[in-house]
């Protein structure tokens, strides 16, 4: 799948500023950014809810 580099920032922006993923520089390469899922996600994931994240 070829994805512009922009949109998939724009996206990870957009996720990090809901406050659903933490953005931090991977340790092993400056250049490179980690993305990690937030606790929140996590338990809306491991629940048998409907519950929906806020937009």
């Amino acid at each position: 799948m070829r994805v512009d580099r922009s949109y998939v920032v724009e996206a990870i922006n957009e996720l990090a500023e809901r406050g659903l993923v933490v953005r931090a520089v991977d340790p092993a390469n400056r250049r490179r950014n980690t993305i990690t899922i937030t606790e929140a996600v996590r338990r809306t994931a491991d629940s048998d809810s409907t519950e929906v994240l806020p937009a």
